[in-house]
């Protein structure tokens, strides 16, 4: 199944907040935040593979985003990310550790725990969500 969300159709005032269920709507509940409102220019495509989800995400500005513990409770499943910029690049935080990736290089989140990515210049990425289920074994590994 594939769904697609743009910010090119909302109104600056309520951009924020469509995202916000946008990404509820993806199944990766987060919370934005945009310094520059007037000209948050986003896209979502979500493509589903059994029990995987593939998001492709595209931000024409800097933007942040963090995973609230009000967030983490609107989850419906626990995943595991595995996240991949095209373009642009991000400092990621989650448990204290901080990296920062760019193009090329794939990076691990942990979808039971708040993290925060930081955007200063616009993106291009992909999000592969896997169930921690699906891990089997290898879950308690992941969580260390």
């Amino acid at each position: 199944m594939d769904n697609r969300w743009s910010t090119s159709h909302i109104a600056a005032p309520q951009r924020a907040e469509f995202w916000r269920a946008a990404s509820q709507d993806a199944l990766t509940p987060i919370t934005p935040r945009i310094p520059k409102i007037e000209s948050f220019d986003a896209t979502l495509t979500t493509r589903s593979m059994d029990n995987l989800i593939l998001n492709q995400v595209q931000v024409a500005t800097s933007h942040d985003v963090e995973c609230t513990d009000l967030d983490l409770s609107r989850s419906e499943t626990p995943f595991v990310f595995v996240d991949l910029y095209l373009s642009g690049h991000v400092q990621a935080s989650q448990q204290g550790r901080e990296i920062i990736a760019r193009p090329g290089e794939p990076f691990l989140i942990d979808g039971r725990r708040n993290y925060r990515l930081d955007h200063p210049d616009p993106v291009s990425m992909l999000a592969l969500a896997v169930p921690y289920t699906a891990l089997g074994s290898r879950a308690p590994r992941l969580a260390r």
